[in-house]
């Protein structure tokens, strides 16, 4: 017999913070930061987090987890204009 999550595909299974850190490769402070600031898509399941791969896949693919770039330095270089 298989189990519910055996089931949902990967990319639709809900996501703990720590597997979204080691899928994304950063750590629970950045994905604080996005999700207070830049609107990462995440939900609230009592007092943990959880995340839908897809919808994060999507919102990187849209550039909601660029970097934010200081005034006067360019994007690719990091050298001042």
């Amino acid at each position: 017999m298989m189990s519910e999550e055996q089931c949902v595909p990967e990319d639709q299974r809900w996501l703990t913070m720590k597997e979204i850190c080691d899928y994304l490769q950063v750590s629970e402070d950045t994905i604080g930061r996005w999700l207070a600031g830049k609107g990462m898509p995440g939900s609230k399941v009592g007092r943990a987090w959880r995340f839908k791969r897809s919808e994060v896949d999507a919102w990187v693919r849209a550039g909601g987890a660029a970097a934010d770039t200081p005034q006067g330095r360019s994007q690719t270089t990091g050298c001042r204009k």
